[in-house]
């Protein structure tokens, strides 16, 4: 695993103070919604596409630490996450997709 102070993607994990809190333009409401769509979605995407965009982007793995959770290559783990997000992006109505586009 990649140390916190270095590597790709360490800056996303700092939280900004502000004196208001962060209002989301979408509800609370809105905002489970569509995270029912996205994974009844991501479970219909083939299991190895779903590990690689699971690893890829929620764990936010390098290519290389997750061709080696995969056990393979990382033009596999390339070409698995390019699926995956096709696969999404037929599965995910319009509506939800543009969220997370």
């Amino acid at each position: 695993m990649r140390g916190w102070g270095r590597g790709r993607g360490w800056w996303f994990r700092r939280e900004r103070v502000t004196d208001e809190p962060a209002v989301s333009e979408t509800t609370t409401h809105d905002s489970a919604e569509d995270r029912v769509v996205l994974l009844r979605a991501l479970a219909k995407v083939p299991a190895r596409q779903r590990t690689a965009l699971i690893l890829r982007y929620w764990e936010d793995l390098s290519l290389e630490d997750t061709a080696r959770a995969m056990d393979c290559s990382v033009g596999t783990v390339k070409s698995q996450a390019a699926r995956g997000l096709d696969k999404l992006r037929e599965l995910v109505p319009p509506a939800t997709s543009a969220l997370y586009s």
